[in-house]
């Protein structure tokens, strides 16, 4: 009994040796549609993003109806743009920048969905709409946690503004600078107490 007293201690020590900060980066404030008021109500995402060098965690945090829900992006490494979870997401956040404009140069009313985005334990779709003539544009993205008995999905609108602020912070380039920085901070703070 010892024994195995001893290996779960051990296993969570490593299992913890390893956590990091993650930082925070910003929030979106979106709308979802709420069945019961049946009305859109304001539900934030947001955005953290860590590493410790070795792995990186990049995380947005939904506001769903019951309580938060983390959509986690982990990877080896800090370059986010050979992780194919990231890049599909990215890829499908500027497929809908790209329908934006050509929405409202044509005056375009139009509902389709982009792709999927799934995760680790999350399902994750993005959809573009347009309607009034390619005035009013929403980004969804639909998020669901991947378990049997549930209640954790929702579906949170983004207008093209919004969109464009997650577009800015999901850039390789400065996603990179945030995890360098990151693990930086986190391997110096590991440092203090070696």
């Amino acid at each position: 009994m010892k024994q195995l007293i001893t290996l779960i201690i051990l296993l969570s020590a490593s299992f913890f040796s390893n956590a990091y900060t993650l930082q925070y980066i910003g929030t979106i404030e979106a709308k979802k549609y709420n069945d019961v008021w049946e009305s859109y109500f304001d539900a934030d995402i947001d955005l953290y993003a860590g590493s410790d060098g070795d792995w990186s965690n990049i995380r947005l945090v939904f506001d769903m109806s019951l309580d938060t829900y983390n959509y986690d992006i982990v990877f080896s490494g800090m370059n986010p743009s050979i992780d194919p979870e990231f890049e599909t997401l990215h890829a499908h956040l500027l497929k809908a920048k790209d329908w934006t404009k050509i929405a409202r140069d044509n005056n375009a009313n139009t509902n389709k969905d982009i792709g999927s985005c799934n995760v680790s334990g999350t399902k994750c779709k993005v959809s573009f709409v347009s309607s009034n003539g390619g005035k009013n544009i929403v980004t969804k993205i639909y998020i669901k946690e991947d378990a049997t008995f549930t209640l954790n999905d929702d579906t949170f609108r983004l207008n093209p503004r919004q969109l464009d602020q997650l577009l800015r912070w999901f850039d390789a380039a400065s996603m990179t600078a945030v995890l360098k920085r990151s693990a930086k901070e986190n391997n110096q703070s590991d440092d203090l107490f070696n």
